[in-house]
């Protein structure tokens, strides 16, 4: 048997889903500044290009983790990092994320595998940047190195050294790993082969022309390698972009690698169902080791909010998965959601998709008591149209 809200109640339910409650949002306030600072490293003055999205400002309580972007010099790449992170990020795509861009005066000589330049960029980045940036930003324990091309040599010369533990996560675009007669892949071998690592690469290169040729064939190289030294903590993923070149690969690859290093912290539908899965009768608990798993390997754990997981489980139900929409609203409502009474409604229906009745009918015992302790708090409209829904869930399962 079904237990349904009549079609009233689920037009009631729909508004209120837009209207209660929300995060004002009173036009644009992304902010991207130029900082100059006067640098030990390079004795002399560099630029800094931090950007930090709408969500920034309009969260005053999250702390933001830090995306430190190579060769922002490049107008054409700097926009196109605050295209793709403010997207991201506003839309909770994403990790809270902010960017900031290094500006290189000399990057062939500053991302150099073997020029001094490199090291002072290392220790210009070490001693300068992350200090003040963290100084003076909400910013969480999680920093990302992105590096394109020559800027991806970079990547693998610092996370394949003894100065790898400045980032938890690297993500390298079509990154010139081969240099030097395949130097960087050397020490991959030795480092993979010798070193326990807690660290995240993602790669990505596109298939047109021969520089992607070489490119693939290096990151290849560099699958093997990882394959022939397995290690529990280091997360490898590499990925080739149909259709694209050197430089039309850099926003996908952007957009996408930041997602796949955001979902090793922040489990999508994908993640969750891999975990669903394999433990099918305690996904509450395997919810709560994953955040705990990521804390105890890379030093960083994201708590997602309630509402992200109350929206993880609407998609679940939308897609005829109610079992598994069920148990995540039982996971926002422990995360302690302001929308509770609005969750245990869901979660009602949800056990009525499941022929669950005595599930159901708990739930909506559950959620009229929530209802009247959160009546205080709403407004009245919200209130009575909340009340009507309920009162039509109760009705039509007393004539069922």
């Amino acid at each position: 048997m079904m237990y349904s809200v009549g079609c009233r109640g689920l037009v009631c339910l729909l508004f209120l889903l837009c209207s209660y409650p929300a995060l004002a949002q009173d036009g644009h306030q992304d902010q991207d500044t130029t900082v100059v600072l006067h640098s030990a490293a390079f004795g002399g003055e560099r630029q800094l290009r931090i950007f930090t999205p709408d969500r920034y400002a309009l969260d005053s309580t999250q702390d933001f983790a830090v995306v430190y972007v190579l060769d922002a010099q490049s107008d054409a790449v700097w926009n196109l990092v605050k295209g793709d992170l403010a997207y991201a990020v506003n839309r909770n795509r994403t990790l809270p994320m902010m960017a900031v861009g290094i500006v290189s005066q000399n990057r062939s000589r500053e991302f150099s595998p073997k020029a001094e330049q490199s090291f002072q960029l290392y220790r210009h980045l070490y001693d300068e940047v992350v200090p003040l940036v963290e100084a003076q930003y909400r910013t969480s324990s999680l920093r990302i190195l992105v590096g394109h091309s020559w800027g991806g040599a970079f990547i693998g010369h610092t996370l394949f050294s003894q100065r790898r533990d400045l980032f938890q996560a690297y993500l390298a675009i079509s990154p010139s790993l081969d240099a030097y007669n395949g130097m960087l892949l050397h020490r991959a071998d030795s480092i993979l082969g010798a070193t326990p690592l807690s660290r995240i690469l993602v790669a990505a290169t596109g298939d047109q022309g021969i520089s992607e040729m070489e490119n693939h064939r290096a990151a290849l190289v560099l699958d093997s390698l990882v394959q022939a030294h397995p290690q529990t903590g280091f997360i490898w993923r590499y990925r080739r972009f149909e259709g694209a070149d050197h430089w039309t690969c850099f926003s996908p690859a952007l957009t996408l690698g930041l997602a796949e290093i955001s979902r090793q912290f922040l489990p999508d539908a994908s993640i969750v169902r891999e975990l669903a899965e394999a433990a099918p009768d305690d996904l509450l608990n395997a919810l709560r080791a994953f955040g705990e798993d990521r804390q105890h390997r890379f030093g960083y754990a994201y708590q997602p909010s309630a509402r992200y997981w109350e929206d993880l489980a609407d998609g679940f139900r939308e897609m005829g998965d109610a079992g598994l929409a069920s148990t995540l609203y039982a996971f926002a409502l422990e995360q302690g959601s302001v929308r509770r009474a609005m969750i245990l409604f869901k979660r009602a229906q949800a056990m009525a998709e499941l022929e669950d009745g005595t599930a159901y009918t708990q739930a909506l015992k559950d959620a009229d008591r929530a209802l009247e302790a959160e009546k205080s708090g709403m407004k009245s409209s919200i209130y009575a149209s909340l009340r009507r829904t309920l009162d039509a869930m109760q009705a039509d399962w007393d004539h069922k």
